[in-house]
């Protein structure tokens, strides 16, 4: 499974996927005389995931959490799964349980925002973004994930506060440019608005929303 996941770093994603195959087989193997290993449950899991097998991989997840409750990667990982499979409320129970077993992983928290995201439970999602950054002030993805939820709420004052902490965190992200951007237009600021879109399109020329932003 590591070296899949090395591979898959590395763009080598045929070789990745034969790796990911020979674990499932190598696991299911093992299964047949350890079915009470739930390192092997959870392995086997993570590579059918991995090649998007994700029905598979639930299965697998569900196997290892019963034989093992207190791991809270597992819990993540059937989150994930769940996520995938648009079981956004079963995700955010993973998600919760997770957080209960170590609530000092400011990632937990992304995970849970975003499928509150899914099911337009924007507070929770706030919620769980404001925690994150309180664990981890120094991701510019935490507050440009919160500034998009503060924008759907038209809480646009907020919203750019966020995107101008992400950008002083990673000024290199054009979308962090071109969503203040669009804020700024909300609020009527057009030169500040142009700005932001052009700053974006000389980051990123290649995307045309750019351009129609800055032309509208």
């Amino acid at each position: 499974n590591n070296r899949g996941r090395t591979l898959r770093s590395l763009g080598k994603k045929e070789e990745a996927k034969n790796d990911f195959i020979t674990a499932i087989e190598l696991c299911a193997k093992k299964i047949e005389t350890n079915k009470d290993d739930y390192e092997l449950w959870y392995y086997r899991g993570w590579a059918e995931y991995k090649l998007e097998m994700f029905n598979e991989a639930l299965i697998d997840y569900n196997k290892a959490i019963e034989l093992i409750d207190d791991k809270e990667n597992y819990f993540v990982c059937r989150g994930e799964t769940r996520d995938v499979l648009k079981d956004y409320e079963g995700a955010i129970k993973d998600y919760t349980k997770a957080i209960e077993i170590n609530p000092n992983v400011a990632d937990f928290y992304h995970y849970r925002g975003r499928a509150n995201i899914a099911l337009k439970d924007y507070e929770g999602a706030i919620g769980d973004y404001t925690k994150a950054i309180e664990i981890n002030p120094n991701n510019a993805k935490f507050f440009y994930n919160r500034g998009r939820i503060r924008s759907e709420l038209k809480d646009y004052e907020g919203a750019i506060e966020d995107y101008t902490k992400a950008i002083e965190i990673n000024a290199n992200d054009a979308y962090f440019y071109y969503y203040r951007g669009r804020v700024r237009n909300e609020l009527k600021c057009y030169e500040g608005a142009i700005e932001d879109y052009s700053r974006a399109t000389e980051i990123n020329s290649n995307d045309a929303y750019f351009y129609d932003w800055r032309g509208w």
